[in-house]
């Protein structure tokens, strides 16, 4: 009630002073802070950790700074109410209309789920639910997110890109200045001060921005040098809050940097794959923990590479990914066994590889049957056959030329006519010696045998 109360009352001075300026409303764009922001704040959260848990989030930092981003990158286009978990309208906020500002039930909200899988040991869960209220914490340090008044004369991009910008004109606080983090009693009542401390600042960066009509000043850079600031330790004492909701201690880092890549999903049963339609296989690549792997993923089918695509509008996507297969990559494949392999390396882990055997459905291509043994041995015999008649023939007919010297001309012509009348034959079955050959694929085996009889006819 004293939040609340404070609230309306302040309301009506700021709804007058806004009045008085002419500050309205405009379009907002999609991001606070804008990405790197945003991966700063969490960065530097990690360091205000206390010791174990400090360790822990470090080497999950490229996590962190993955999943902090989604709320803007993913859920503003999953879920229809997560764009008022982004900011507090404090002039016009109302317990009942959602659409005033959400952001403290965010919070509250996530830092529950963060609390919940660090207990049951859901680490991969644990990092996305940090990213996430990392980033809710984060946008209510960006003063036009504590106001109805979001986006006077299109400045709210100003600040949204300040912090990248002008971040090394600040002057950032150092774990060591500051004693241990605390956990927050009650989560509601510090977003609201928290919210109550940047919309203080709004007097100053429309005075500057709109009335000066400065693009930027030295004061402007020591406000958000102030935001940046509470903003690393608050995200640190909201994380601290889930460590201490869940009771627990951090888990023993794994000394084997090694990744496991599972299927989960689009494979047939059987290993089958449909020639004539495009398939899809889905994986999941976690290490030891079980913390969902961000880098570069890999696959081929045989000789041939795949993409492989992040599975990116998903509410926890990390780890999880999508291989396209085309049906061009299974033709001529009917009825064959391939291999799938997919490899994943990056961030510090040792590369590894999946090889999964998969089967394609149908019959395989057809194939020529080799000749059968016995067909072979019969062309043979009936082959020599003929070339031995022949050359029978041939040789009587000179035998008798000689005996019979009177006869010369009459023999010439017997000998060209039954030479001739005896090789048609022989060249008749050689022909049909050669179809027979080629209809079999044998012609390769009996090359030999074909240029001896192909010579000894002549």
């Amino acid at each position: 009630m004293q939040v609340l109360r404070k609230t309306l009352a302040a309301a009506v001075v700021l709804l007058i002073l806004s009045t008085l300026l002419g500050l309205l409303p405009g379009p907002m764009t999609a991001q606070a802070w804008w990405d790197d922001g945003h991966k700063i704040i969490a960065s530097r959260a990690i360091d205000f950790l206390p010791e174990g848990w400090r360790q822990f989030f470090s080497k999950y930092e490229w996590v962190i700074n993955e999943t902090t981003l989604y709320p803007d990158t993913i859920y503003k286009s999953l879920y229809a109410d997560e764009d008022p978990r982004h900011f507090m309208d404090l002039e016009v906020w109302k317990p009942s209309d959602p659409s005033t500002g959400t952001l403290h039930l965010a919070v509250e909200e996530f830092t529950t789920k963060m609390a919940d899988a660090i207990r049951a040991g859901d680490w991969n869960s644990a990092l996305l639910y940090a990213g996430r209220v990392a980033h809710y914490v984060a946008d209510i340090h960006q003063p036009y997110h504590s106001t109805v008044y979001y986006n006077p004369k299109g400045l709210h991009s100003v600040l949204d890109s300040s912090l990248g910008k002008h971040i090394g004109e600040m002057t950032l606080i150092q774990p060591g200045e500051v004693g241990p983090v605390q956990p927050i009693a009650n989560l509601t009542e510090f977003i609201f001060d928290v919210a109550w401390q940047s919309n203080s600042f709004l007097p100053i960066i429309n005075r500057t921005l709109i009335d000066e009509g400065k693009s930027w000043s030295p004061e402007l850079t020591t406000i958000i040098q102030n935001r940046t600031n509470a903003a690393f330790i608050d995200v640190a004492r909201v994380w601290v809050t889930a460590i201490a909701r869940a009771g627990m201690s951090p888990p023993a880092l794994p000394g084997d940097n090694s990744l496991t890549i599972g299927v989960t999903g689009g494979v047939p049963a059987g290993g089958l794959l449909d020639p004539s339609k495009d398939a899809y296989v889905y994986l999941f690549v976690n290490d030891k923990l079980g913390v969902g792997f961000i880098g570069t993923v890999s696959a081929q089918l045989e000789t041939n590479p795949l993409v492989v695509s992040p599975l990116g509008q998903d509410p926890a996507p990390m780890g999880k990914y999508v291989i396209y297969v085309p049906k061009t990559a299974l033709t001529g494949r009917s009825g064959q066994n391939v291999t799938l392999t997919v490899s994943a390396e990056g961030q510090g882990y040792a590369k590894q590889t999946l090889s999964l055997g998969l089967a394609v459905m149908g019959a395989p291509p057809a194939t020529i049957a080799p000749a059968d043994d016995s067909y072979l041995v019969i062309l043979v015999v009936v082959l020599a056959a003929v070339v031995g008649g022949g050359t029978i023939a041939v040789g009587r007919r000179r035998k008798a030329r000689a005996r019979d010297g009177k006869a010369n001309q009459l023999s010439l012509f017997l000998r060209k006519d039954t030479v001739w009348s005896s090789r048609k034959p022989v060249l008749l079955m050689k022909s049909m010696a050669l179809k027979f050959l080629v209809s079999t694929s044998a012609m390769t085996s009996l090359a030999p045998l074909s240029f001896s009889l192909r010579s000894s006819s002549l």
